[in-house]
């Protein structure tokens, strides 16, 4: 062993954490001069001062940090590439691709040799080493260029360089597991306050005011350390502009890749699972989405193909949509691979949107490749990247016109680790089921139970709204651990209609008796009104169903009882249960019960109704346009008024008496938890509302703190088009607006709406964020 090596050996045993430290400084420079590489190899013939000097500087830094840690190849390889900048900057050497190719591969491997620093003596630099030395000799005959001396620039007050100086003086570096310990402690935090709000003595002014004043400082520290989690997502994107020049001159092919929102944040964990499917998503643009400069001149395109990321928040959500404008997908040929293995039948293939079909490329191993090459077609792994993104709690959507190019939108949540869920029971048992799966709710009543729920073959369906609703029954699904086959759904409905029809034919025996000597028509009227619930028998019956989207499509839950919302901390489930995709992770309530996380697509799988559904709605989709499901509400006497059905967690009932007035605002305990009462007409232009003892509070998904918009009614639930009018009633915190029903209807704008009612909010989550 070297001097050299013991040395390194000493101080990683004596010093671990300063060894560490080192490491963690050298690899952070050099994943900040990836881009600036890039953009120095597009200046080429007249590259900016100030961009060699920050790559110069890193490598030098690296170089410092590599000597104090003895590693001895490190120092050397950043030496040599220290001394090829050098000469850049002095103006002996201009940038050319090959300098900028050199110099890449000597930061890949200077970051492999860092990540691993004991078994760094052993990795081989020759190769990279006799590459810039050839790049330097070569370099010694150019002619000289004329350079600015090379001198310490002068910087204005409120410069970059001083914005940087000041961040780092505000900053400290932390353990990774300091802060997972952290957001453990404040999801038990959140466990004990929820069993603290269960046990408010409401009749007791100061045990509610105690109990109020945990809870916003709970949500204000959960909200805070999750902040702290936060990372930009330019962590991962800022990468892809050197997998894309890479995979470019690969393939022979010009890729201008344009970046925007990467300033965007997502917690950690998420960030980091994210980078897998982000990455397969660019490959694939790159291999089979651009097209070849001559094809592109073929269509009459521009030579270079163009690649856009764009991520940015949205209700809550993070948006990452990346779209190209390359060849698109062909969806004839989608439709002929679909028949050549045998996945559809011509008929049904007839039936099916256009939409259903291009979501065909999900099935595993659906691919419409020729052959198998470095990087996978369309369709190859992509059904791994959705299912990926949609274990986040994320959505993945995705269109695309042949010959233009493909648009695809991942939506995700900003944190896994306390989620907002639906509690509902199933027996005796409590079940959770996260928010960001739910839908809507509804519940059928006595005689719709039996009426509405109908068999489609072996399945079980409802009718939502004009689309057909696959059922599916949780009893059912706790009692069979095995998939469901086709004949299981089939005897599963026969057995609910047959109970259904028994009843109904026990309780005409009982309306009979009621009604003897009556005619016909009278004594049908006696049996209509017992199996309704009215008329003087106590007979009736309730079917609770959860609306859950799995897959890109819905279904319904059927469920015993539904408790209500609740903040909920997200455990790994234990190892025993692991295998049965129907659970995602388990919690603690907050009655100290322990309840399963339910999974709504490994439940969708279980019942085998995913693919079920896609086809019996997609014959009914209406090509014409995208549309959104819609709550249409009043809020004075006069404007109708909308919101998005997905933007909105529940629809609470309340009674005003219970409303308190704690200085200026509003605030109502909505299951034990105290939350802002909003009044819409105090910032828009509307009608003042009309109050009553019965109102209804309208509490919005994702938002900084617990708060609700009092409305005075609620219509329908609607289905529509969402092409809408923003000029005719421009007003901060609308949309725009809609004819529905021959109404004008005005559309609520929520995330800007919660801006103007509590613009601090916003700001304390930047601060947080920020720091």
């Amino acid at each position: 062993m070297s001097q050299g090596d013991e040395q390194l050996d000493d101080l990683l045993q004596q010093d671990p954490e300063l060894a560490a430290s080192f490491i963690a400084e050298a690899r952070e420079h050099l994943e900040s001069i990836e881009d600036d590489f890039l953009r120095l190899e597009e200046q080429q013939g007249n590259p900016d001062p100030d961009l060699v000097n920050n790559i110069f500087r890193a490598i030098h830094s690296v170089k410092g940090s590599a000597g104090f840690l003895s590693l001895d190849k490190v120092s050397e390889l950043s030496h040599i590439m220290e001394t090829l900048l050098s000469k850049m900057r002095s103006g002996d050497l201009l940038p050319t691709s090959d300098h900028i190719d050199a110099l890449l591969a000597g930061v890949d491997k200077l970051n492999l040799m860092l990540a691993d620093i004991d078994q760094c003596k052993d990795v081989d630099i020759s190769v990279n080493t006799e590459r810039l030395a050839s790049l330097l000799a070569a370099g010694n005959d150019a002619p000289k260029v004329e350079t600015a001396p090379s001198v310490a620039p002068v910087r204005e007050e409120g410069s970059t360089m001083d914005k940087i100086a000041l961040d780092m003086g505000n900053t400290i570096r932390l353990q990774v597991d300091i802060l997972d310990k952290l957001m453990l402690q404040a999801g038990e935090l959140v466990l004990v306050r929820n069993q603290q709000m269960l046990n408010v003595n409401e009749s007791d002014t100061a045990s509610r005011s105690l109990a109020h004043r945990l809870d916003m400082a709970t949500s204000e520290l959960q909200q805070t350390i999750i902040g702290a989690r936060m990372q930009p997502v330019g962590k991962i994107v800022g990468k892809f502009p050197r997998v894309v020049r890479d995979l470019g001159k690969q393939l022979g092919k010009e890729i201008v890749l344009n970046i925007s929102g990467s300033e965007a944040e997502l917690d950690r964990t998420i960030l980091e699972a994210l980078a897998d499917p982000l990455t397969h998503i660019i490959r694939n643009s790159c291999g089979h989405g651009i097209e070849t400069p001559e094809e592109r001149r073929q269509a009459g395109k521009p030579e270079a193909g163009h690649i856009n990321i764009s991520a940015y928040h949205e209700a809550g959500r993070v948006n990452i949509e990346i779209s190209d404008d390359g060849r698109g997908i062909d969806l004839d040929r989608i439709r002929n691979k679909a028949l050549e293995l045998e996945l559809k039948t011509e008929e049904e293939l007839e039936r099916m949107s256009d939409k259903a079909i291009l979501h065909l490329i999900f099935l595993p191993g659906f691919s419409t490749a020729d052959k198998i090459g470095g990087i996978s077609g369309r369709g190859v792994g992509m059904d791994v990247v959705k299912t990926g993104i949609e274990k986040l709690g994320g959505s993945f959507d995705i269109d695309a016109v042949f010959g233009q190019g493909v648009n695809i939108l991942l939506r995700l949540p900003l944190t896994l680790a306390i989620i907002p869920s639906l509690v509902v029971t199933s027996g005796n048992e409590l079940f959770a089921i996260p928010q960001a799966n739910l839908q809507e709710l509804f519940c059928l009543y006595d005689r719709d139970v039996r009426d509405k729920i109908e068999r489609a073959d072996d399945q079980e369906v409802y009718r939502l709204r004009k689309h057909l609703l696959p059922i599916v029954r949780l009893p059912e699904i706790l009692r069979r651990p095995d998939r469901f086959t086709r004949d299981i759904r089939a005897g599963i409905a026969r057995k609910h209609q047959k109970n259904q029809d028994e009843l109904y034919l026990t309780n005409l025996s009982a309306g009979s008796n009621i009604g003897g000597g009556q005619s016909i028509e009278e004594q049908g009227e006696v049996n209509d009104n017992i199996i309704s619930g009215s008329g003087d028998s106590q007979f009736s019956q309730s079917l609770n169903c959860v609306v859950l989207k799995a897959d890109g499509n819905n279904y319904g839950l059927i469920v015993d009882e539904i408790r209500g919302t609740e903040e909920i901390v997200v455990k790994p489930i234990h190892r025993s249960l692991q295998s049965l995709d129907i659970y995602s992770g388990v919690t603690i309530m907050g009655n100290g019960k322990s309840a399963l996380i339910l999974d709504a697509e490994g439940i969708a799988r279980h019942a085998g109704v995913v693919m079920d559904i896609a086809e019996q709605n997609g014959d009914k989709e209406d090509q014409a346009g995208e549309t959104s499901t819609v709550l249409l509400f009043k809020s004075g006497k006069t404007e109708q008024l909308a919101a998005p059905l997905p933007l909105l967690r529940r629809i609470e009932p309340i009674r005003m008496d219970d409303v308190e007035l704690i200085g200026n605002r509003e605030f109502i305990t909505v299951q034990g938890t105290s939350t802002l009462v909003l009044r819409l007409d105090q910032t828009l232009n509307i009608s003042q509302v009309a109050e009553q003892q019965e109102m209804f509070l309208i509490i919005p998904r994702d938002v900084p703190h617990p708060v609700g918009f009092l409305i005075s009614s609620l219509i329908d639930i609607e289905e529509i088009s969402m092409e809408l009018d923003e000029k005719s009633l421009p007003m901060d915190g609308l949309l725009g607006s809609l004819i529905i029903e021959n109404i004008m209807t005005l559309f609520i704008d929520i995330p800007r709406l919660l801006q103007l009612f509590e613009p601090e909010w916003f700001v304390e989550k930047e601060k947080a964020v920020s720091c």
